[in-house]
């Protein structure tokens, strides 16, 4: 008689142990409905789509200045940095990525978009990186706190956003093939 309770209390909690597991599951897989249905996984790294990033003002490697009222055509701005071995090795493939979509604008006659490159980080640490990213468009190099970083409020890296002509964010990701389907190079 004992066995029989026994088996037949551990059969239940066996089942109940089994329902709570698939309700959790359940749970897990449903997105919340605060994170909303177009949030991506690296969203909150940076500013998410259809933000606009705060004012900012920065000197690029050239000399020009790169500022939040500069926006003439559909920008990548791409953030690296110098403590960040996933960026290094991330930064030969952007740069073939970059000539690839240069090429098939200009086959296409149409504008490539212009790239700005922020690595953080002190210059000396990065001055190779800031040697390859020259080859794929504009670069500034700046500290974890600079205007850039602030203005975007890039979290982690590498990480990327596209701008429209009126400096708002319309894909965010970790590579450009994620980034440009929204205007079709």
């Amino acid at each position: 008689m004992l066995l029989e309770v026994s088996v037949v209390l551990i059969g239940g909690l066996s089942l109940l142990n089994l329902l709570l597991t698939l309700a959790v599951i359940r749970r897990i897989r449903r997105p919340s409905a605060s994170m909303g249905s177009e949030m991506s996984p690296i969203s909150s790294l940076v500013l998410d789509k259809g933000m606009s990033p705060a004012p900012f003002k920065a000197t690029l490697e050239s000399g020009n200045v790169f500022s939040s009222d500069s926006w003439a055509t559909w920008t990548v701005v791409a953030f690296f940095s110098d403590t960040c071995s996933a960026c290094r090795e991330k930064i030969p493939s952007f740069t073939g990525q970059v000539q690839e979509i240069r090429e098939h604008a200009a086959r296409n006659e149409r504008e490539a978009p212009a790239v700005i490159n922020v690595v953080v980080g002190d210059y000396a640490s990065c001055a190779d990186m800031v040697v390859a990213l020259e080859k794929t468009g504009e670069v500034v190099v700046e500290p974890t706190d600079g205007s850039l970083v602030k203005a975007f409020q890039v979290k982690a890296f590498p990480v990327m956003c596209l701008l429209d002509e009126a400096g708002f964010v319309t894909a965010v990701g970790m590579d450009l093939e994620s980034l440009l389907s929204p205007i079709q190079v």
